[in-house]
């Protein structure tokens, strides 16, 4: 890891805790307006985009219908639930965005997700054996881990998981990957059903709703219906893997042992959470999408606070970075991404 004497990493993290005390005194009336307008505009798109897809009769109304309920199924996941979910609107005590009663069209619980999200993934960025999302149970994203022939055929299990993004999710959060490595014996069987019930709880009325109902409720058009609400989820699930590992896994993300982690205690986790953390540029309209997780490190040092706000601080952010000699790693969406299937690729080899 990079190094800071104790007295440059103490002001490193001074600052960058200034500015979020800054940015927490300005929270008011703009940021529930951003939150209920998105939560508006979310419902319009998929009503629309059902809409569509069920009384179109060609092609182009069926596509635009299609696109509609895709935009619904990413800001639902990436701006409204992700965000809701971290607590960023927990200080407005409007229930409709509270993060311990949200519900998201999203075929994960919300409960397992925060354990694991807020509670781990946040608190040990990527520190290996620590942050359970540093390969998400499976794949090799460092040398320093172990490498298995398996891995050979880990870029096609990584595209597997993009289509299938909600699923892959949902299981993963249950944590049975990690007690079935772990575990052995009789009691096993009975913790993993324990861990997969609140998954089929929430995935199974889902895909109910989403695969069954509304085509049957479409008659002779429950093909194209059917065809329509699978495109707009594999949509969201490709877009919605796409930001997430473009924000941990790119070439130049940094790892962490637990000894360079407990370094400096609380200070060294600023340092972590910029140097394992990437961002990538682009529009106003891309950043809602994406749930303004293009500014990863921004979300990374500030997780409660509104993600919308992360635009704004992005630039103040980068200043302290450059003043302290720290990385900030940024750059275009095509140029992340190729840095993160290079990473999966390089890792696939035991060298």
């Amino acid at each position: 890891m990079l190094q800071l004497s104790t007295d440059n990493l103490h002001a490193f993290r001074a600052e960058l805790d200034a500015l979020r005390t800054a940015a927490t005194a300005r929270l008011g009336a703009a940021d529930g307006d951003h939150i209920r307008g998105t939560a508006r505009v979310s419902r319009l798109c998929e009503l629309l985009g059902r809409v569509l897809i069920h009384a179109s009769l060609e092609p182009l109304s069926w596509s635009t219908g299609v696109l509609l309920l895709a935009a619904h199924n990413v800001l639902d996941n990436m701006e409204l639930g992700h965000n809701v979910l971290h607590g960023q609107y927990d200080w407005m005590r409007d229930p409709k965005f509270a993060s311990k009663t949200y519900r998201w069209d999203f075929a994960v619980d919300e409960a397992q997700w925060r354990d694991e999200h807020n509670g781990l993934h946040h608190r040990y960025t990527n520190i290996r054996g620590q942050d359970p999302d540093l390969g998400y149970g499976g794949f090799r994203m460092t040398a320093e881990d172990a490498w298995s022939p398996l891995h050979v055929a880990q870029i096609a299990g990584v595209a597997a998981t993009f289509l299938a993004f909600d699923a892959s999710i949902g299981l993963f959060v249950t944590g049975i990957l990690t007690s079935a490595r772990a575990a052995a014996g009789p009691g096993w069987l009975r913790s993993a059903v324990r861990r997969l019930r609140p998954f089929v709880r929430k995935s199974v009325p889902l895909a109910c709703k989403n695969y069954l109902l509304y085509p049957a409720a479409g008659g002779v058009l429950a093909p194209k219906i059917l065809l329509g609400n699978l495109l707009a989820a594999v949509i969201r699930n490709v877009f919605a893997a796409s930001v997430i590992y473009c924000g941990h896994f790119t070439a130049r993300a940094h790892t962490f042992s637990a000894e360079e982690a407990a370094e400096h205690g609380t200070d060294s986790w600023y340092l972590r959470q910029v140097l394992g953390s990437s961002d990538f540029e682009g529009s106003q309209l891309l950043s809602l999408m994406s749930g303004h997780l293009n500014y990863q490190i921004e979300h990374h040092l500030f997780p409660h606070l509104p993600a919308w706000r992360y635009r704004e601080l992005a630039p103040q952010v980068r200043a302290i970075c450059e003043k302290h000699d720290v990385p900030y790693n940024t750059g275009s969406f095509g140029a992340q991404f190729t840095g993160v299937v290079k990473r999966i690729l390089r890792h696939s080899l035991p060298a």
